[in-house]
C-alpha cells in the first residue's frame, strides 16, 4: 500500500513538470528515467537498516550530479522562463545561451539534482506517516503548472487523487473507497502518456485561430476578429523545420485579402503557379545570397502548408491557391539566407530599386500597387480609423513605408501588447474596443489595425496567419515549431517579390520571439534575421538598457494570501507556547481545567484531585504529577479537536490556540 502511494505521487508531480516544459526532445524517455531511479531510491531506503547510510548515499548522488550538471540547471531555467514569456506578457532579461535539449546525459543529470532531495524528504514523510509534509515537499512540481497554465489541468488529477488519499490516511478514516481511487489514478495516468487526439485544451479552444486554422489542417474562408479572446499554449510542436538552426524566419499560412467585418479570403479552386518565384530566385543570384535546403514537417496540420517567404521550389508536390499552398506533410525548400544587400532591397524607394535592379535583370514587374476596394469595410470600422488617421495625423502621408512606420508608432503608443485582452463584448466594435477602450491586444489586433489602415489609403494590404520560426528553438540540424509561435502579421504588394510582409505587434512584446528586423525607423519589413544581422528592433534595445523583469500581480496576491495564513498561523503556535512556558506546573494544571471547563468537557476525577492540590495549596506538583495530568489533558482535547466541525477547529487551534 506505501509503495502504491509513493509511486502515485512521485509519478502525479514529475508527469505534470517533465511534460509541461521541452527539457529534452524524448520527454517520455527522461520520464521514465526519473521514475526508475526514484523507485530504484525507495527501495534503497528500506534496504538500509541504518538509514544514515541511505543519506550519505543519496548526498555523495547529489554531489556528483552537481559538479557534471551544475549549466544544466541554469539551461532549465532558462526553459522555465521562455516558457512563462510564451504564456505571460512579462520579459526576464536574464537568460543563459546553454542549449541540451538533445543532450539527455545533461538533462537527467540537472533533473536529479532537483528531483533527488525532494524525493528523500517525500520518503522519509510518508514513511514517519506525515502525510500533509509529503504533500508540501511535492507541490513545487505542481506549481509550476499551475502558474503557467501550460498543460491542461485535468494533468493535475492524478496528484490531487494522491492529496485527498493523504488526508484520508492522516483522519484514519475508514477508506472503502480507496480502491476506486486508485483505479482512477491508474486512468488518468494511462490518459495524460497517450491523450486522444481529439482532446483540447479547454482554454486552447481559441488559440488555434491564432495559428491560421479555425477547422485544423484546413484553409479558412474567413476569420471572425470578434471570437478571438485570451492566448492560451499548451506547449504542442506543431511544425518541424530540419536543415536549419540559428535561423529565424516566417511560414505563411492563410491570407486574407478582403475584410467585411470578418477577414475574408479570395482563393482559386485551381492550382496556380506562384508568379514571383523566378524574381526572387533571380534577385537572390544577384546579391549572391546563400541557400539551405529545409524541409517544414507538419505534425498537426491537415492539408494546408506553411512555406517561407523567400525560397526556391524543390518539390512539386507544392500547390498555391492564391489564399494558401497545399501539399505533402514534409514539403522540401531551398531557403534563402539573407545578407546585408540582401536586407538592403526593403529599404530602398522605388526609384532606387529600379536603377539597381529592374533595368538590369530580366524580372517580371508586378504594376505598382493595387488599389484596394474600401466600401466593403463597415461603416463603423472605417468610422473609428478614420478618427484614429485623424487624431495621429496619417491622412496627408503618401509613401507606403512612411505610413506604415507613423500608424506602427500611434497604435503601439495608444494600445498595451497582452496575451489576455479578453473577448470583445458582442455590443462592441473590436477596432473602437481595441483603441479607445480596453487599449490591450497581441498581434491579431495589430495586424488587423494596420492592415485596414493602408487599405482605407488604397494600398493592398493583407491580414496573413502564420507561424515565427524562432532560431532559439534550434536542436543539432532542426528547429521546432510550437503552437505558441503562432503569429499574424501584414503583408503589402511589392513590384519585384510580389508581397513583402511586415512586422504589426510591439517588436518588444513576446509574440515575435525570434531576432527579425522591424526597424521603426525606416519601417524595414520582417524579413529572415543572418546570424551577423544587427538586431536594432526596441526589443533588443530594451534588453540592453532597461536589464529589469516584472512579476504578474497574481504572483504577488498568491504570496500575499500565503503570507495572511502564514501569519494567521503562526501567531496562534506563539500565543500557545508563550502561554505555558511562563507558567509553572501548578498553573498550567490549574490551566487545563479552564480550557477543559470552558469546553464542557467531563473532566476526570484524577484532574480534579491535581487541580485542588496545586489551586489550594502550598504543595509545589512534581513532574510525575504534572506529566500524568498533561497526557489526560492532551487525550481529552484531541478527542473534542478530532470530533468537531472544520469551523470549530478553526477556532480552537487559531483562535482559541487551545491545541
Amino acid at each position: 500500500m506505501s509503495f502504491i502511494l509513493y509511486f502515485l505521487g512521485i509519478f502525479s508531480a514529475l508527469s505534470a513538470f517533465v511534460l509541461s516544459f521541452p527539457f529534452y526532445s524524448d520527454v517520455y524517455l527522461l520520464l521514465g528515467s526519473l521514475l526508475i531511479i526514484c523507485l530504484f531510491q525507495y527501495i534503497l531506503y528500506y534496504v538500509f537498516e541504518n538509514k544514515k547510510y541511505f543519506y550519505i548515499f543519496s548526498i555523495c548522488v547529489f554531489l556528483i550530479c552537481l559538479y557534471l550538471s551544475w549549466t544544466g540547471l541554469l539551461y532549465m531555467k532558462d526553459v522555465i522562463l521562455k516558457k512563462y514569456m510564451e504564456v505571460s506578457s512579462y520579459q526576464f532579461y536574464i537568460m543563459g545561451t546553454y542549449h541540451y535539449n538533445n543532450d539527455f546525459f545533461m538533462n537527467l543529470t540537472a533533473m536529479l539534482l532537483l528531483v533527488l532531495p525532494i524525493n528523500v524528504c517525500n520518503i522519509y514523510f510518508l514513511d514517519k506517516k506525515k502525510y500533509i509534509l509529503s504533500i508540501l515537499i511535492l507541490f513545487p512540481f505542481i506549481f509550476c503548472e499551475i502558474l503557467f497554465t501550460i498543460t491542461p489541468p485535468l494533468y493535475c488529477l492524478p496528484y490531487i487523487t494522491y492529496c485527498i488519499i493523504l488526508v484520508f490516511l492522516r483522519h484514519q478514516s475508514q477508506i472503502q473507497l480507496l480502491p476506486i481511487i486508485l483505479c482512477i489514478s491508474f486512468i488518468l495516468g494511462l490518459f495524460y502518456l497517450n491523450p486522444p487526439e481529439s482532446y483540447t485544451h479547454p482554454r486552447e479552444k481559441q488559440s488555434y485561430m491564432d495559428a491560421a486554422v479555425s477547422v485544423p489542417g484546413q484553409s479558412n474562408q474567413s476569420y471572425n476578429l470578434m471570437e478571438q479572446g485570451n492566448r492560451y499554449y499548451s506547449n504542442r510542436v506543431d511544425l518541424v523545420v530540419r536543415g536549419v538552426t540559428n535561423q529565424s524566419f516566417l511560414l505563411r499560412g492563410n491570407v486574407y485579402n478582403d475584410f467585411d467585418g470578418e477577414w475574408k479570403q479570395s482563393y482559386s479552386q485551381y492550382v496556380k503557379e506562384y508568379p514571383f518565384l523566378d524574381n526572387i530566385k533571380k534577385l537572390s543570384e544577384h546579391v549572391q545570397c546563400q541557400t539551405q535546403r529545409i524541409t517544414v514537417s507538419d505534425n498537426y496540420h491537415r492539408d494546408i502548408v506553411y512555406v517561407p517567404y523567400f525560397y526556391y521550389p524543390v518539390s512539386r508536390t507544392l500547390s498555391y491557391f492564391y489564399s494558401h499552398f497545399e501539399g505533402e506533410k514534409d514539403e522540401e525548400y531551398e531557403l534563402i539566407l539573407p545578407n546585408n544587400e540582401w536586407n538592403s532591397y526593403f529599404t530602398m524607394t522605388e526609384d532606387e530599386k529600379w536603377q539597381k535592379f529592374y533595368n538590369k535583370i530580366n524580372f517580371y514587374i508586378r504594376q505598382g500597387y493595387t488599389s484596394t476596394d474600401n466600401m466593403r469595410i463597415p461603416d463603423g470600422t472605417r468610422q473609428v480609423l478614420s478618427r484614429f488617421m485623424e487624431e495621429h495625423e496619417l491622412n496627408d502621408i503618401t509613401d507606403i513605408y512612411e505610413l506604415i512606420t507613423k500608424a506602427k508608432k500611434a497604435i503601439h503608443d495608444n494600445t498595451e501588447y497582452s496575451l489576455t485582452p479578453g473577448r470583445t463584448p458582442d455590443n462592441e466594435n473590436f477596432f473602437d474596443y481595441f483603441l479607445n477602450k480596453n487599449k490591450k491586444g497581441y498581434c491579431v489586433h495589430y495586424a488587423s489595425t494596420l492592415a485596414l489602415i493602408l487599405r482605407m489609403k488604397g494600398y493592398e494590404a493583407n491580414f496573413v496567419t502564420g507561424y515565427q520560426v524562432d532560431k532559439a528553438n534550434s536542436s543539432l540540424d532542426y528547429i521546432r515549431v510550437y503552437d505558441s509561435s503562432a503569429h499574424a502579421w501584414v503583408e503589402i504588394a511589392d513590384d519585384l517579390l510580389g508581397v513583402i510582409p511586415i512586422e504589426a505587434t510591439p517588436a518588444s512584446s513576446n509574440a515575435v520571439t525570434a531576432n527579425q528586423s522591424d526597424n521603426p525607423q525606416s519601417s524595414t519589413p520582417l524579413t529572415q534575421s543572418a546570424d551577423n544581422t544587427i538586431d536594432n528592433s526596441p526589443a533588443s534595445q530594451e534588453k540592453e538598457d532597461d536589464k529589469v523583469f516584472v512579476v504578474s500581480t497574481y504572483v504577488y496576491v498568491f504570496i500575499g494570501v500565503m503570507i495572511v495564513i502564514v501569519g494567521v498561523y503562526g501567531q496562534s503556535r506563539i500565543r500557545l507556547r508563550s502561554r505555558w512556558n511562563q507558567l509553572d506546573y501548578n498553573q498550567r494544571v490549574c490551566m487545563m481545567y479552564h480550557c477543559l471547563d470552558r469546553l464542557k468537557v467531563h473532566i476526570p476525577v484524577e484532574i480534579i484531585h491535581v487541580v485542588k492540590k496545586a489551586k489550594f495549596s502550598q504543595y509545589q506538583l512534581n513532574d510525575e504529577e504534572y506529566q500524568k495530568a498533561l497526557s489526560i489533558y492532551t487525550k481529552l482535547i484531541s478527542e473534542v479537536y478530532k470530533d468537531s466541525s472544520i469551523i470549530r477547529k478553526i477556532k480552537l487551534k487559531v483562535i482559541d490556540a487551545y491545541i
